[in-house]
């Protein structure tokens, strides 16, 4: 059962464009990465520096690993950079109702 993962982030102000730019390129690596399922970017309607990531992945681990890769890598220095705040992270299970 796949796992989804919401990632919520705060940019500071101007760094909207740079910030897609940046996950721009980064994303044809990341739907290679082993356990990738799929990947969507939201903007708030209210807030233009407030982003939500929707992803899913095969597991939690697969997003875990992934996460590290970027991270040993320095992916993600310049990312963090760009936000107010430390994201927040959520991984969800499906549940049948």
């Amino acid at each position: 059962m796949d796992c989804t993962v919401i990632v919520g982030l705060q940019l500071a102000e101007g760094n909207a464009e740079a910030f897609k730019s940046a996950l721009e390129q980064m994303l044809p690596e990341t739907r290679k990465f082993d356990g990738f399922v799929s990947f969507e970017l939201d903007q708030d309607q209210e807030d233009p520096n407030h982003f939500v990531m929707v992803e899913s992945w095969t597991s939690r681990a697969h997003h875990e690993k992934y996460f590290a890769w970027r991270t040993e890598r320095g992916d993600l220095t310049a990312m963090m950079a760009m936000l107010t705040a430390p994201p927040t992270v959520t991984y969800l299970d499906p549940v049948a109702v």
